[in-house]
């Protein structure tokens, strides 16, 4: 996964500097990535990092998204999730595990829907807990 995404950084013309920048990470955290020295990359991080790359996650793990029976994400709408649950977590003072997170990434990230009123989303927040 690593060279993947060093891989896709430098074809896009961006520093270490630039993609930590906007994930929200140092730049020690990108690089420990790329040379898969890094134990773990959190879920939220690993979906802002294939957004800031341009791609699709499944792209940066490796796998053919064909050939998984989850719809291709959007990143745009993906982006929007992001910012909505950044923006509850913030406001309501909420702290999400990155497992609830992604759970909640992944049910906001939806095209079909809309996102939910605060009070829906807290509901949500508490059943995904």
């Amino acid at each position: 996964m690593g060279q993947r995404i060093r891989a896709r950084r430098k074809a896009l013309g961006f520093t270490l500097d630039q993609v930590a920048a906007c994930v929200g990470v140092t730049k020690a955290a990108v690089s420990l990535w790329e040379t898969g020295q890094a134990p773990n990359i959190s879920a939220e991080n690993f979906l802002k990092a294939s957004l800031v790359l341009g791609c699709n996650p499944y792209e940066l793990l490796g796998i053919d998204s064909s050939a998984v029976a989850v719809s291709s994400v959007n990143v745009s709408r993906l982006a929007q999730a992001i910012e909505f649950i950044d923006t509850m977590v913030s406001r309501h003072k909420i702290k999400l595990s990155p497992m609830s997170k992604a759970k909640f990434l992944l049910y906001l990230s939806d095209v079909d829907r809309g996102f939910p009123s605060d009070m829906e989303a807290l509901r949500l927040i508490e059943l995904i807990k």
